[in-house]
């Protein structure tokens, strides 16, 4: 063997020993891979009890800016009951976005009446929207919903690097690619535009979809201890020249640019809100 061919073979067998010792630190500090953190973060979703919510979902067609799309916003603080039945105690302004046009309702709850507020005016909320918002509640509440969205199952050759400082808390940095196809059918079920645990696009539609994907990316940063969100965000881009009846399932998403970003600041810490002082009767709402 000669001098170059026995140098370069020890260098690798050194680089086989670091990288095993390497695995073997890891291992005995309790590192996880990109995958468990994610499993890991998922599954917590149902721990997240209250903070500042902050969520945008928007769509457009190409060339078109996002915030001339449509969608919707969800903005303000929020704390759930941990018996079924009660009500929340919240704060949450909901804003519908259609083109340049805004229109905003807000729901108020002090964990003891529920308001909404429309056009600057607070009403009593009526008793069957207050029913629903107690249905709305419980141990699983909006936290139940955002676990239907099956994240883990969307993740594509993820990375982690560590994260910024949030409220205090260090967090770890989650970036991958996108299963586009699983993305977008638990977003469809999530909307009610499909029926639970029946995917709406599968076979050929899915390898079409695939296809006209030009780029899509998720982004998760964690609590590094806790493994509890703080933000998501999913930014696809679909060609424009998608197949007719794929536009037709995807209704906004097709041909189009698409963000969803979840914010939840202020994690599992205490919320309250003030009864309004100013607040009409239900029936002044009309219709």
């Amino acid at each position: 063997m000669t001098p170059e061919k026995c140098a370069r073979r020890r260098l690798r067998r050194g680089g086989l020993l670091l990288a095993a010792l390497g695995a073997a630190v890891l291992a005995a500090c309790g590192g996880e891979s990109p995958e468990e953190v994610v499993r890991e973060t998922t599954a917590n979703l149902g721990r997240i009890r209250s903070g500042d919510l902050s969520m945008r979902v928007l769509a457009a067609p190409r060339g078109k800016s996002l915030e001339r799309g449509t969608g919707f916003l969800l903005d303000g603080p929020f704390s759930l009951s941990d018996r079924r039945g009660e009500l929340p105690t919240t704060d949450v302004e909901y804003t519908r976005v259609a083109g340049s046009e805004r229109s905003t309702l807000a729901v108020v709850s002090t964990g003891r009446r529920a308001f909404l507020r429309m056009d600057g005016q607070t009403y009593e909320m009526p008793s069957d929207r207050e029913r629903a918002l107690r249905g709305a509640s419980g141990p699983a509440g909006p936290s139940g919903q955002l676990e239907r969205l099956r994240i883990a199952s969307w993740v594509r050759e993820p990375e982690i690097v560590p994260g910024p400082s949030l409220d205090g808390v260090e967090t770890d940095r989650l970036r991958s690619g996108v299963d586009v196809v699983s993305a977008t059918n638990a977003l469809l079920e999530a909307s009610g535009q499909s029926a639970p645990g029946r995917p709406a696009i599968t076979g050929a539609e899915a390898e079409r979809l695939t296809r006209a994907v030009r780029s899509a990316r998720l982004e998760l940063v964690t609590g590094a201890e806790d493994r509890l969100l703080r933000r998501l965000r999913l930014d696809l881009e679909l060609e424009a020249g998608a197949p007719p009846a794929l536009l037709r399932t995807l209704g906004p998403l097709g041909g189009a640019t698409f963000e969803l970003e979840l914010t939840v600041d202020r994690v599992n810490e205490p919320v309250r809100v003030s009864a309004p002082k100013d607040a009409l009767p239900a029936g002044a709402l009309g219709g």
